[in-house]
């Protein structure tokens, strides 16, 4: 039996406190009998914060830990590393939409103690996900670097299983890239995010070099207000689609060259509205 969160550290053992009140009902899907985790709102904000996780063990709530100016959630709760006790993976945010969650690995040591280990390498706004895998059960999280940044588009599955106290990364995967014949990218902005910066490429096939140019959206880390002009002089063809790469592939819709999104997301050319439109 047992529940538990942290964050900011990579490893703490602590010994849990009796609590006075009642805690705020949370999730608690797969726990085993007698242990459910839940959250109490503290903190001194006007809009107080849920940064206490307790958990309800043999009838009496017990105060797991605080965690001051932060938002906790116990997203998982069943047993994960086949020890027969009730495992937890925690989730740990300052509020807001700036940045995705850290996330937490807690063993129940016995009686009121827990080993708590951050999941390293985690960068995920979809939180865990559980999967069975050759007769074992894992945590699965998809990454991808989104928010405040100027790094190129990056997206990793890692999957992981819990032996102990120690998450054990089982697998890594980034998803590839659709090769670009040109292409332009967010880590060109590292040194200015101001102004716009272009690439050049015969669109629409007809031997002369056209425009795509694009600005920089520096709160989402993204390209932005992209365009295409071509070398004829028929206007600006706006491309409706928000990326952290975009590029010219080796294929066609209509009489217009389709681009790629990110890794993958095909952005194509609609004759009708004189625009191009992630699919």
């Amino acid at each position: 039996m047992f529940a538990v969160l942290l964050a900011g550290i990579g490893l703490a053992a602590c010994s849990a406190e009796t609590g006075a009140e009642a805690p705020d009902s949370a999730p608690a899907a797969d726990a085993a009998p007698g242990a459910v985790y839940s959250m109490r709102v503290g903190g001194t904000e006007e809009w107080a914060m849920r940064d206490t996780i307790v958990a309800e063990v043999d009838g009496e709530t017990v105060t797991v830990r605080v965690f001051e100016d932060m938002h906790t959630f116990p997203e998982l709760q069943l047993d994960l590393n086949g020890d027969g006790t009730t495992d937890a993976i925690i989730a740990v945010n300052g509020g807001g939409n700036c940045c995705p969650s850290d996330y937490y690995f807690a063993a129940h040591r016995g009686g009121r103690d827990f080993t708590v280990r951050q999941i390293p390498g985690i960068y995920s706004w979809e939180g865990p996900e559980l999967i069975e895998q050759d007769g074992e059960t894992l945590v699965k999280f998809v990454s991808v670097n989104e928010g405040m940044n100027t790094r190129d588009f990056r997206e990793w599955t890692s999957i992981f299983r819990f032996e102990g106290d120690m998450p054990v990364l089982v697998s890594e995967a980034v998803r590839p890239e659709m090769p670009a014949l040109a292409e332009l990218r967010s880590s060109v902005f590292e040194d200015n995010p101001d102004g716009r910066r272009s690439f050049t490429h015969d669109l629409n096939g007809d031997g002369r070099a056209d425009s795509i140019s694009c600005a920089f959206w520096p709160r989402w880390g993204r390209l932005s207000d992209c365009a295409a002009e071509l070398a004829g002089g028929s206007g600006r063809i706006q491309i409706e689609a928000g990326c952290k790469r975009l590029g010219v592939v080796g294929q066609s819709t209509g009489r217009m060259s389709d681009l790629v999104c990110d890794a993958d997301r095909m952005v194509q050319f609609d004759a009708a509205e004189n625009k191009y439109f992630a699919r």
